[in-house]
């Protein structure tokens, strides 16, 4: 089963986003564990025009650092779901550390059973978790996220 933060259960079709078999969907989760993955997935493959690993990457890391026209929407979707649970958004910048490590360890466990090994490129949430980490635009408060 595809991983939902992996991206191999979003379908994108020009303006149209579905999600294919939401395996991971759940209450009880981390707070903005479904939304961030999703979110960024389908607004990444929406920005670069198609599924290119290294453009979806790239739109991804523009996206969340506020660089990139669709960002707007992406934060304002962040702010609301923290607003809806009352979280404190100084902590969306932790929590999205939390989320993409998360994401990525599924990702790789995933792929650790498939026959034969796991495929040499890194999937998407791997690249991302790994970008954003070493990133100090995104890594710590998420600073983008709370400016605007």
């Amino acid at each position: 089963q595809p991983l939902l933060g992996d991206g191999g259960n979003i379908h994108v079709d020009g303006a149209t986003v579905s999600v294919i078999d939401w395996e991971a969907g759940g209450a009880g989760g981390v707070p903005l564990g479904d939304l961030l993955p999703f979110l960024l997935r389908s607004e990444s493959v929406l920005a670069a025009g198609g599924d290119d690993h290294e453009a979806c990457v790239a739109a991804a890391l523009e996206l969340a650092k506020g660089r990139a026209p669709r960002s707007a929407h992406v934060f304002g979707s962040v702010r609301r779901y923290l607003s809806a649970l009352d979280i404190d958004p100084g902590l969306a910048g932790p929590l999205a550390l939390l989320i993409w490590q998360e994401v990525a360890d599924d990702a790789q466990r995933q792929r650790s059973r498939v026959p034969g090994g796991p495929p040499g490129a890194p999937s998407w949430a791997v690249s991302v978790a790994q970008a954003w980490a070493d990133d100090p635009e995104l890594a710590g408060d998420w600073p983008a996220v709370t400016r605007g």
